[in-house]
């Protein structure tokens, strides 16, 4: 068994078998008790707002996380916050860099191991905002993502979340 040390007290993440090995009921040696009860052993369990799984696997909290920023981000639309002409693109793109990114990126984003189709989607997610805030045109005659990047004076997040990495570690 391998204890997640970000688990609660009351919680513990154990790797489940490997697929094709049957594996008998965990021996007495293997059980964690606390004071006079067991620790639920549990495939998943949410700690300081992120979802955690047994495997470290982030795919269950990526697609969380962009779906509350997706969310965010049609509230602010629905409302006409972001749409709203009169409002100064720099404006528009601020709430929306406060409100939809810091919801997608936040507990602790720096520290997540993505792999290259999950930084992939993050990107994507990004450029179609910016697209759609600042109001480039879309498909093969559109507005490149570079030139979507560059009128909009931001960064693809993939870059984002590596000067953020490297901030945080010093």
């Amino acid at each position: 068994m391998v204890i997640d040390p970000r688990a609660s007290a009351a919680t513990a993440a154990a790797r489940p078998p490997q697929p094709g090995n049957a594996s008998p009921p965990p021996s007495p040696a293997l059980r964690l008790a606390l004071g006079r009860g067991e620790v639920e052993r549990v495939q998943q369990f949410k700690y300081l707002g992120q979802q955690l799984t047994s495997t470290g696997a982030l795919e269950a909290e990526l697609g969380r996380r962009m779906g509350m920023a997706a969310g965010a981000f049609k509230r602010l639309w629905g409302r006409g916050v972001l749409k709203d002409r009169a409002v100064p693109l720099q404006h528009r793109l601020s709430l929306y860099r406060q409100v939809v990114l810091g919801t997608l990126l936040h507990a602790a984003a720096e520290s997540w191991a993505l792999s290259a189709s999950q930084l992939q989607r993050l990107d994507t997610f990004h450029v179609q905002r910016l697209r759609r805030i600042a109001r480039l045109p879309r498909g093969p005659d559109g507005a490149s993502n570079a030139t979507v990047l560059a009128a909009t004076a931001s960064v693809a997040l993939s870059a984002l979340l590596i000067a953020r990495r490297m901030a945080w570690l010093g």
